[in-house]
């Protein structure tokens, strides 16, 4: 009777220690099952608030500001004609083919074009086959460091239009032949 009352009270402990490390199990599972749940959350958090900042600093305010001046040279669309000459507003003929070029001094892709297709714009152009509406843009701002260069390349490319007509062709193949790297 003794051996069964110890065989018994084994029995027990291994019971009690089995309860123990079951119950320790899933103590454990759950704490992990908890923090997988708060990582998952603290993520979704993180991208939500990344999407919020990207879209906050992709957001574009009125363009309507009453201190802005547009160039007495400019369109009333904001580009600079460039005339069989090469100067802008000069030598215009409202019969040519108007061709419209965006330009923002920043984009690669905008460089790729002009070396691309440059040449040949230009020397129908000087044949009088067609006239060009330039239109500095600023789009690419938030990949120059926090400098603005794309405002302030196409601030400049007005002040050539305007003060330096005959030079605005050679200013824009300058900006190009010297354009920065993004970011």
């Amino acid at each position: 009777m003794a051996k069964a009352k110890q065989a018994q009270a084994r029995n027990d402990k291994a019971a009690e220690a089995r309860k123990r490390a079951q119950a320790q199990i899933r103590a454990e599972q759950r704490r992990t099952t908890i923090l997988w749940i708060v990582g998952a959350v603290v993520v979704v958090g993180l991208f939500a608030a990344l999407i919020a900042f990207i879209v906050r600093q992709d957001a574009v305010g009125s363009i309507d500001n009453p201190n802005q001046l547009t160039p007495a040279s400019a369109t009333a669309e904001g580009g600079f004609v460039v005339g069989s000459n090469g100067i802008v507003n000069q030598d215009l003929d409202p019969d040519r083919v108007q061709v419209e070029v965006y330009i923002d001094f920043m984009c690669p892709v905008c460089r790729s074009f002009e070396d691309i297709n440059g040449a040949d714009i230009a020397a129908m152009s000087q044949e009088g086959l067609i006239d060009i509406t330039y239109h500095p843009i600023a789009i690419l701002d938030r990949y120059s460091m926090g400098t603005a260069y794309s405002t302030r390349a196409a601030s400049t490319a007005a002040l050539v239009a305007e003060e330096a007509p005959e030079k605005f062709v050679a200013f824009l193949t300058a900006m190009y032949a010297n354009q920065p790297a993004e970011n």
